[in-house]
């Protein structure tokens, strides 16, 4: 088999998060939802060589499996309970069948495999070894059947991949925390030189928040994600600081056309023209931009105002009553939600701990909430740098830095990773990248 392909899977509860790469080239990233359900009736499956992850389906063994959009389609629900292990070989399927799509993989080659779970849960990986090792060399996906042959398999804590990612000499420190805040759970490690120890996990991931917020506004979990994680201070400083410079610009160049206009009232009106037109240009050009983000920005704080409102269904005075108690609700429910992680967190933190990493999409979340509380317990490591930026105008740029380049590929929109929005056709960069930190670093650990 000549095409070796690595394929690092981290199968939490609010996606399917996966970097693969085929022969060490740069690494590709893609996210498939959550849900998996298996198929009673495979005949009404549809085989085609150029699927995508709206129609992802494997068969492993005897057994079909729907995954993704699909499975969400035949009515498969988000499993919060179970333990990983319940779903993760056909989520690990699924992966190498996305895989094998992004990269447009031969269906016969070498697979190097590594996956995270829950600390608390690396008892169940033989399990998940046992099941992978025993079917993957006869799968079958939309396109057809896979001939792989799997030179090698590890898992790995959740937080691992973070930690590794951070470049330290692990064996010179007494105590690393690293935590990992998902939504699913929360969950907790101790590295003493270099070996992984006490490790917890507690289903008290972002789920449950957004669960006590759907107990008291009978609104769906599913439905309060997006207007409950609507940020809105870093863009609105990013529009405020744009404005300040178009203004800034628009009166250095009116100050310089009225100087141009005095050397250009001794010459014949074309050469008249000419003086000044650059300047008018740069002037109509900043203006034009001082407009529409100032429409931005109102249009953003009128949404961030009323980003309940199409959930609910009365009008007028009672939609804004509503509007007001799921905010007191949702500001209480994340007071005590912030209260209980700080508890778990203080109940099982080391008494000096010389370095705290923490990561996953609950922390970012909570942002200050979280980091000040453990910045008073030692020094905390929160992001690592995936190497793909974003210039201001949206346009894709990669830094000449030691690591590939991961390229993202059919992403979920997600609007405060830049600190500005993207225009239409950057849609697919438009995701939160913190949320591949942790597979990112496993997927370095690969190389």
């Amino acid at each position: 088999m000549d095409n070796v392909v690595k394929i690092a899977v981290d199968t939490g509860a609010s996606g399917i998060k996966v970097v693969c790469s085929v022969n060490g080239h740069e690494p590709y990233a893609f996210l498939i939802p959550p849900y998996v359900t298996e198929i009673d009736e495979p005949k009404k499956l549809i085989r085609d060589a150029n699927f995508d992850k709206e129609n992802l389906w494997l068969k492993s063994g005897k057994n079909y499996y729907a995954v993704g959009s699909l499975a969400k389609r035949y009515g498969a629900q988000q499993l919060i309970k179970p333990p990983k292990f319940t779903t993760a070989t056909a989520k690990i399927f699924a992966a190498i069948g996305m895989a094998i799509q992004t990269l447009e993989i031969p269906l016969e080659f070498t697979l190097e495999l590594s996956l995270l779970l829950p600390p608390a849960e690396l008892g169940d990986a033989p399990i998940i070894m046992k099941n992978v090792k025993s079917s993957v060399k006869n799968l079958e996906f939309p396109s057809g059947k896979a001939k792989i042959e799997l030179k090698g398999f590890l898992i790995y804590p959740e937080g691992y991949g973070f930690l590794n990612a951070q470049d330290l000499e692990l064996k010179e420190y007494d105590s690393i925390v690293t935590i990992m805040m998902g939504y699913r759970n929360i969950s907790m490690f101790d590295t003493n030189r270099g070996k992984p120890d006490r490790p917890y996990t507690e289903l008290i991931g972002f789920h449950d928040y957004l669960f006590d917020i759907s107990s008291e506004t009978s609104i769906k979990i599913e439905d309060l994600i997006e207007p409950v994680c609507f940020r809105i201070d870093d863009d609105l400083k990013y529009y405020n600081r744009q404005i300040e410079v178009y203004n800034y610009q628009t009166e250095e160049i009116k100050a310089k056309i009225l100087a141009q206009e005095k050397i250009a009232s001794q010459f014949d009106p074309p050469d008249q023209e000419l003086i000044i037109s650059d300047s008018r240009e740069k002037l109509a050009y900043c203006q034009k931009h001082l407009q529409k983000d100032t429409l931005k920005l109102t249009e953003l704080a009128d949404s961030y105002e009323k980003r309940f409102y199409h959930l609910i269904n009365c009008d007028g005075k009672d939609r804004d009553y509503q509007d007001t108690k799921i905010k007191k609700v949702q500001a209480d429910k994340r007071k005590k939600y912030v209260k209980r992680l700080k508890d778990w967190i203080s109940e099982r933190l080391p008494a000096r701990p010389q370095l705290i990493c923490i990561a996953g999409g609950t922390a970012k979340y909570l942002g200050d909430d979280i980091y000040s509380f453990l910045a008073e317990k030692g020094e905390v490591r929160k992001s690592i740098a995936i190497p793909i930026e974003l210039d201001y105008d949206g346009e894709i740029y990669r830094r000449n830095v030691e690591v590939s380049t991961i390229e993202f590929k059919g992403m979920e929109p997600y609007k405060n990773q830049y600190k500005h929005y993207l225009c239409d056709e950057d849609k697919y960069m438009e995701t939160q990248l913190e949320r591949f930190e942790d597979v990112y670093g496993l997927f370095k650990i690969m190389k």
